[in-house]
């Protein structure tokens, strides 16, 4: 029989298990939030970095490891629109 669930007890390790059921949350949340509380771009920002540096709290990653992925996500995002505008 074809399973159509994810097996957490083989394939991840515990530290994996939380960052899955975090992101997980805060996707929920995030609906929730854009459709009964009215988010708009401003908190949603804000929330997009809160999650972030949650992630990275409880996936164990240093504070500059968590930092230098933003700038490179960041870097990724605004690069193109850069060289729009030279």
């Amino acid at each position: 029989m074809t399973q159509f669930f994810i097996d957490f007890t083989e394939q991840y390790k515990g530290g994996h298990k939380r960052v899955i059921v975090l992101f997980g949350a805060a996707i929920i949340f995030m609906i929730y939030a854009m459709l009964k509380l009215k988010f708009d771009i401003a908190e949603l920002t804000a929330y997009f970095l809160l999650i972030s540096v949650l992630i990275g709290i409880v996936s164990r990653m240093k504070a500059g490891d968590i930092a230098d992925g933003f700038v490179e996500g960041a870097k990724s995002l605004l690069y193109p629109d850069i060289r729009l505008y030279w």
